[in-house]
């Protein structure tokens, strides 16, 4: 399946585009193809390396749990804070 297919051409701009690639934002879309810009601080990040942490240790089974991966839903790209794959 070429994800490239499914994934809005906007999000695969915002990808591509030098002048976003350093933001101290949380890059998303919305249902509308547009846009949207999340500024969040430090200690947002030191909260997510503790659940990242939290998860890998306690939650048995298979996964492992990332900050900040980029997810494809019917609303638009969305960068949940921390996820369990």
């Amino acid at each position: 399946m070429d994800t490239q297919t499914l994934t809005p051409a906007i999000w695969l701009r915002a990808l591509d585009d030098p002048a976003l690639r350093d933001l101290p934002f949380k890059i998303e879309t919305n249902a509308y193809d547009q846009l949207v810009l999340s500024p969040h601080k430090p200690r947002h990040t030191f909260a997510q390396k503790r659940l990242t942490e939290l998860l890998d240790a306690r939650v048995e089974g298979e996964g492992v749990a990332y900050a900040e991966l980029a997810v494809e839903t019917s609303e638009g790209i969305k960068v949940p804070d921390v996820v369990w794959i």
